[in-house]
């Protein structure tokens, strides 16, 4: 532009905005494939994209110059430029995208890509030839050197603004992405009362937490890239159930599961066992989260209440009386066997969720063929009940029609309901009322004493 050959020289503006435009869109096509594709893919791409841009861009711009003459270029200066372009431009990419991103790969991509362009122009001008001509340029056609420069700098910079605007508010939200996952890194590599680690898709170890190291006993050295398998029994491992559980994860979403497991030193624990697939932004399945926590003590409790109910649930069913439990609602919570057998009920009469009232209501339904006369002998039943149960406990007895006595024991609970026990006496009554008459009778004759 600073160059005055003496002549009428000018730009065709359509050409030199055209050279401009074709360095935008392929500077922005290489940024979208540098991010966006993987691998080696990212960086030839990008390199390429670049180098095809900055030459179109100069070529073009070569091409708008009008003066009388015309300019030749040498072939192989032209190669040679976008072959120089095109590698520094490549290079650039790679060192910005290989590895930790670091203020020096920074600086030394941004030196790259620089050298690159220079290299490109100076290259490409060395071979320029200029061939002088007669012909004469209407000046009022062309744009003015001076004019060009404010315009494509105006053009320019005002571009360059919007992608400076831009780059600083993707900083920022990269920035505060990156620190909202620090802190969730920090937050999971913290956690001590839960193992937090993930898998490959071959299922070996990635990266490894505090909670993990204490719950299994492995720092990250010692685990890092081990199989999962090292945490299950032989037995586990033959069945295939470290690979088992990655495929339910992988299929199902998630892979939740108890058993146990075993530590560095070779003692077992009770794991609760949750394993999720992670995916990448595109999709593709990248490794597994998996949390384990230590649920040996819950499991020693639940095995002792276990082992307490079915003590119980035996007791119970071997004592010669009826019991049964009602909460404060009057709602069953609890009867054995006897209980239904003693008044002749099938077994599923007694019901657990069934109330005080309907279980004596149904008991007489059943026993008597006038419903009128069966309901009103219920609620007779069920309130002199309810009586003795408010005033504090006690018993009553009821007779049969088969002629059997059957006790009722009501002891009221500080929680409210109470615990009845049912009883057959008949034969214990038979019993007294024997040992009175013979108290009262001769034992030869019956005659009174």
């Amino acid at each position: 532009i600073a160059y005055d050959p003496g002549v009428v020289m000018g730009y065709d503006a359509e050409l030199t905005f055209l050279s401009l435009a074709m360095a935008i869109v392929a500077t922005w096509a290489a940024v979208a494939c540098a991010a966006f594709l993987p691998g080696i893919a990212a960086y030839l791409s990008g390199g390429l994209l670049f180098c095809i841009g900055v030459a179109s861009m100069h070529f073009t711009g070569m091409t708008a110059i009008d003066f009388p003459g015309s300019i030749e270029s040498s072939v192989g200066h032209v190669f040679a430029a976008i072959a120089l372009g095109g590698v520094l431009a490549t290079l650039a990419y790679a060192v910005a995208l290989n590895g930790e991103y670091t203020i020096g790969r920074k600086y030394g991509a941004t030196g790259l890509l620089t050298l690159g362009v220079v290299a490109l122009h100076f290259t490409a001008m060395g071979g320029v030839r200029v061939i002088p001509g007669a012909e004469t340029l209407d000046a009022t056609l062309l744009m003015s050197p001076s004019v060009m420069v404010v315009t494509i700098a105006t053009t320019s910079i005002s571009l360059l603004t919007t992608g400076i605007a831009a780059a600083y508010f993707a900083m920022l939200a990269e920035r505060k992405a990156a620190a909202g996952t620090a802190d969730f890194r920090r937050l999971v590599l913290g956690v001590s009362d839960y193992a937090i680690y993930m898998l490959d898709l071959d299922g070996k170890v990635s990266n490894w937490n505090a909670g993990a190291e204490r719950l299994k006993g492995y720092t990250a050295n010692e685990i890092v890239g081990r199989d999962s398998s090292t945490f299950y029994s032989e037995a586990d491992c033959a069945e295939g159930l470290p690979k088992t559980a990655l495929d339910i994860a992988r299929t199902e979403g998630k892979f939740v599961a108890e058993g146990w497991r075993y530590r560095k030193d070779g003692s077992a624990f009770w794991a609760h066992v949750n394993i999720e697939p992670i995916y990448d932004d595109a999709g593709e399945l990248i490794g597994f989260a998996k949390i384990t926590k230590d649920n040996t003590q819950l499991k020693e409790d639940a095995d002792r209440i276990a082992l307490v109910s079915r003590n119980l649930d035996v007791a119970l069913e071997n004592m010669s009386q009826g019991i049964c439990l009602f909460d404060k609602d009057e709602n069953l919570l609890l009867a054995n066997g006897n209980y239904s057998a003693i008044f002749g009920f099938p077994q599923e009469f007694a019901s657990v969720g069934r109330t005080y009232h309907d279980i004596i209501q149904q008991g007489y339904l059943s026993k008597l063929s006038d419903p009128v006369v069966a309901r009103t002998r219920a609620t007779e039943h069920y309130e002199r009940a309810m009586k003795i149960i408010r005033s504090g406990g006690g018993s009553n007895v009821q007779k049969l029609s088969d002629g059997r006595s059957i006790q009722t024991v009501y002891n009221p609970i500080k929680e409210g309901g109470w615990v009845a026990t049912v009883e057959d006496i008949t034969q214990r009554l038979q019993s007294e009322e024997k040992i009175a008459f013979m108290a009262q009778h001769d034992g030869l004759t019956g005659l009174p004493n």
